[in-house]
């Protein structure tokens, strides 16, 4: 993630060491003015090399605290920008990985799984991001401070240091426990986001079974498994600052008693040095956090890559053939199952040439919007091959065929907004006219107010939530009506209609007759009155295909 970015953290890396350079500058010019207005002296001694008046230190040190706060102040602001650049394009990738990857492999993935990539894992990715700044100015400034700790008196700053490194290596533990609790609390969050979205989204079904109890229950047992797998890496990890900050004080404490036995030093050398290392541990901290925050981490990125590599595995193939129109469709001896070896369709062989409406009719489960599904591309057969103008369908472009045709699903998935935006779909190709002409033939609006106002005033809610059962199933007919596709695939577009929208909808496809072709799956004999042929399955075999003396 961060590789890109060599630049942007290459110039974040300086203006932190030269901030923290600029700190530890003051530090030791404030202890020597300290040590000199206490000795009563006019002038001060800076790094055993610079002697200066009382004043002029001042002045030096006002001007070290001014660097320090601009140059810090730069090394926030690329930061906050690596941040946000590293989440959105994490976001673009898992975007176009997800809907780059083929329709069953989004179908495959739980309910929320998205959404979860998206925000749940994105923040988590902010937040170690922000600890990974935080840490990278850390370590330069407490490199800075060592440096200059070096400067002033090596032999003090040796012992310090050798004593803050075996007291990082004897918190190694803690780091491992946190790997260990973060791989447990990554899965429990990801049962508890998909827990929330499944149950969501069955909102009347639970009610309507008076289930209500039972799901508050089970996911109250999943937010206790999330919140007790979470407390355990929270204490963990929030352990590390006082644990840290007691073993190193005590550290400190050592080695400052080491070197005061030494009778060769002197205040004016201890004095800076303690206060650089006292200074050093808040960094020292904010290093260490990092590294634990990273273990944390480790549940979150296994999980991220595995759901990565899956969609990259199951990247959608296509063809390069380009469809110019639609003449005709042949399916020869089709065969689909699913990956458990459950046959949905099974030796389907079937044509349809273009102009002509064509019926399939069947029991529940006989495979017929799994048919639907082959056409369209979402799914591929295990054997046998679909024809589109006597193309294989796998060697076509599915972006060009996805233009020819257009499918009304048996539920209708609508968006946030108006019915404007409904229709159009975001096909910026779609005119108003076509929207207008598409909403009167699907009677979605009466005949006398289907004009653009009231299509852009009517607000359908969330998911179509201000609709009816009907409004929805002929909004979702407009939309397919709209870029006046040369195919129609209709999957029980009548099913949420009454009898008298039923009928006129069936007048409105009856009257596209011979300018577009129609593949119709209904129950209904109305709808199938109106198809040239029909053809009937049943456990996924085709049992017999009936011409139609009524449509005639």
């Amino acid at each position: 993630m961060l590789r890109p970015n060599g630049f942007r953290i290459l110039c974040i890396s300086l203006a932190n060491l030269l901030a923290g350079i600029a700190e530890a500058a003051f530090l030791v010019i404030s202890t020597g003015i300290a040590l000199g207005v206490t000795a009563s002296d006019s002038s001060l001694e800076i790094f055993s090399r610079f002697n200066m008046g009382i004043t002029t230190s001042l002045w030096v040190a006002g001007a070290f605290i001014f660097a320090k706060f601009t140059l810090g102040t730069i090394a926030l602001w690329l930061q906050s920008g690596l941040t946000e650049t590293v989440v959105v394009n994490q976001r673009l990738k898992i975007t176009e990985l997800y809907f780059g990857a083929t329709w069953e492999a989004q179908q495959d993935a739980p309910t929320g799984h998205l959404q979860h990539l998206l925000l749940g894992f994105s923040q988590e990715i902010s937040g170690l991001l922000n600890s990974f700044n935080q840490g990278l100015s850390s370590m330069l400034s407490l490199l800075a401070l060592i440096g200059v700790a070096l400067f002033v008196d090596p032999f003090s700053t040796l012992i310090a240091g050798f004593a803050l490194l075996i007291l990082g290596i004897a918190l190694s533990p803690i780091r491992k426990a946190i790997a260990q609790r973060s791989k447990r609390t990554a899965s429990s969050q990801l049962d508890f986001a998909h827990g929330i979205a499944e149950y969501s989204s069955l909102g009347i079904s639970i009610q309507s079974y008076g289930v209500s109890e039972p799901v508050k229950q089970n996911l109250g047992r999943l937010l206790k498994v999330e919140g007790k797998a979470r407390r355990k890496m929270e204490f963990t990890l929030q352990a590390i600052t006082p644990v840290y900050i007691a073993s190193a004080y005590v550290f400190i404490l050592i080695a400052l008693s080491i070197v005061s036995r030494n009778e060769t030093m002197s205040l004016d050398k201890i004095g800076p040095v303690a206060l650089l290392m006292l200074r050093g541990l808040t960094y020292g901290q904010s290093v260490y956090f990092f590294l634990a925050m990273k273990r944390a981490m480790t549940g979150t990125f296994e999980q991220l890559n595995s759901t990565m590599n899956f969609y990259s595995r199951n990247k959608l193939r296509t063809g390069l053939e380009e469809v110019t129109g639609f003449d005709s469709l042949v399916f020869d001896d089709v065969t689909f199952s699913h990956e458990n070896g459950t046959e949905i369709v099974k030796n389907a062989s079937f044509s349809m040439q273009y102009g002509e409406i064509l019926g399939l009719s069947g029991e529940s489960g006989s495979g017929k919007t799994t048919i639907l599904e082959l056409i369209c591309g979402l799914r591929s057969p295990n054997n046998g091959c679909i024809l589109v103008n006597k193309t294989d369908l796998e060697l076509i472009n599915l972006n060009s065929w996805q233009k020819k045709y257009s499918l009304v699903t048996q539920e209708p998935r609508l968006i946030s907004g108006s019915a404007t935006e409904n229709i159009k779909f975001f096909r910026e190709n779609i005119s108003i006219g076509d929207i207008e002409q598409a909403a009167q033939d699907a009677l979605y609006l009466s005949d006398t107010s289907t004009h653009l106002n009231n299509l852009e005033m009517h607000q359908i809610g969330e998911g179509g939530s201000q609709l009816s059962g009907g409004q929805k199933q002929r909004l979702s007919l407009a939309r397919a009506l709209a870029s006046n596709p040369p195919l129609l695939l209709l999957d029980e577009p009548t099913a949420s209609l009454d009898i008298e929208s039923e009928e006129k909808i069936c007048e409105t496809l009856n009257n596209l007759r011979g300018k577009v072709s129609i593949l119709i799956v209904s129950h209904s004999k109305n709808v199938l009155k109106i198809c040239d042929r029909i053809i009937y399955l049943k456990g996924g075999s085709i049992t017999s295909t009936d011409s139609n003396s009524e449509s005639e």
